[in-house]
């Protein structure tokens, strides 16, 4: 019996022993800890690289396991939901990128208090809430309050301040905010003028400087147009002040692009404000500025029932900036209400709708942000213009010329 038991127990033993050392040599090795800089390597180079998609997974592990571990993850994250923002075509989708992009300055602010300008990040959230309807005017107002209380100095786009200035106007309390912006955007001149004429003193600058020169150029050009939306009079008066020589003798200043541009704000008729506008254009160096004020051309025409020359000059709008997709859907509809002025048969007239669709069907592919609405407005054309029978029925109407002020030749489908 207890030769028995000792033989069992030694059994049992060897047994534990050898199962033990047989499940042991097959244990899984545990995970490795989460490596911050190979994980974080990868999703700069991948942001750099513009694969968004992709970045966003590898910037998101490491902005969750190591939230300190460089401000380029959230600098690089902010590319990432701009992009997705852009992308957006709905504004359930927007919101809801926007409310991850303010999350995500909030955190840097945060996690970087000393590396992050508090005034450029509330100025951030506040325009970034007013764009795409977070929150009300008060919250939006809020943040630009924050942004001036406690860090001016870094609130310098113009956009922004043309936001601020904006949100104030809805609470009403715009006469305050003018006043500060004025005074803000005038010292920011002053420094940007300064540093503008050091520049422009050096006989041979680097790429570097002219690039600079360039950006500065761009940047007063915004706060003179934000200033001509937030006090036109003062602008006014600004830019017809006379100087003096250094023999004191009066001197007008020639006219600029600001003081022509704030001109067209305050005339009197859209004739008016069509002359100053079509020289604000000649005097502008940025194109897209062309392209603003050309768009503003074209709408007073439209607006007088000028379809030819508003035709053109949201085709002279496109031409300065491609991606302006509502030029498209302007000249659609302008179609698109004179079917029974463009045409002499039925079926020519109709036609036009088959233009208006390729029009809208452009802005689709132009301009991402209104994709949605110019999709639609292209079925409803179609839904206008000549049916399968009608096409039929034509047979030898390969191609429609359609006269008045539209001048152009469509295409009919083939069945």
């Amino acid at each position: 019996m207890y030769k028995a038991l000792y033989f069992t127990t030694s059994i049992i033993g060897s047994t534990l022993i050898t199962s033990s050392m047989f499940a042991g040599s097959f244990v899984k090795p545990k995970p490795e800890a989460f490596n911050c800089k190979d994980v974080a390597t990868i999703g700069y180079q991948l942001a750099k690289d513009k694969s968004y998609t992709k970045a966003e997974k590898s910037l998101e592990k490491v902005r969750k396991e190591c939230p300190e571990y460089s401000m380029g993850t959230y600098q690089y994250l902010e590319r990432v939901y701009k992009h997705k923002l852009y992308d957006a075509t709905s504004l359930s989708d927007k919101q809801k990128v926007a409310k991850e992009l303010v999350e995500l300055y909030k955190e840097r602010l945060s996690y970087f208090p000393k590396k992050t300008h508090k005034g450029m990040i509330y100025a951030k959230i506040g325009s970034l809430m007013k764009d795409n309807q977070l929150g009300n005017a008060k919250e939006q107002f809020s943040y630009f309050s924050k942004a001036f209380k406690e860090d001016a100095a870094h609130v310098k786009k113009a956009s922004h301040m043309y936001t601020y200035y904006q949100v104030a106007k809805e609470l009403g309390k715009d006469k305050d905010v003018q006043a500060k912006l004025v005074k803000h955007i005038t010292a920011l001149k002053q420094s940007y003028e300064s540093q503008l004429s050091t520049l422009t003193a050096v006989s041979q600058k680097t790429k570097k400087q002219q690039k600079k020169i360039k950006n500065i150029k761009g940047y007063l050009e915004d706060y003179d147009q934000t200033l001509a939306v937030v006090y036109p009079k003062k602008v006014a008066e600004q830019y017809v002040e006379n100087r003096k020589s250094t023999t004191q003798v009066p001197v007008k200043k020639a006219p600029n692009f600001n003081e022509v541009y704030a001109m067209a704000k305050k005339a009197p008729s859209k004739k008016q404000a069509i002359a100053y506008y079509k020289q604000a254009i000649e005097l502008s160096s940025k194109n897209k500025n062309k392209a603003g004020i050309s768009y503003e051309i074209a709408s007073l025409y439209q607006k007088q029932g000028h379809y030819a020359k508003a035709k053109s000059y949201y085709k002279k709008a496109l031409a300065y900036d491609a991606s302006l997709g509502r030029a498209y859907l302007e000249i659609a509809s302008m179609i698109a209400n004179t079917p029974d002025k463009c045409g002499k048969t039925p079926f020519e007239k109709r036609a036009v709708y088959w233009l208006a669709a390729n029009y809208a069907d452009k802005a689709a592919k132009a301009d991402k942000s209104i994709r949605s609405i110019a999709k639609q407005t292209k079925q409803v054309y179609l839904a206008k213009a000549p049916s399968r029978s009608d096409i039929f029925n034509n047979p030898d109407q390969k191609k429609v010329k359609i006269p008045c002020w539209i001048n152009e030749t469509v295409s009919v489908p083939k069945l």
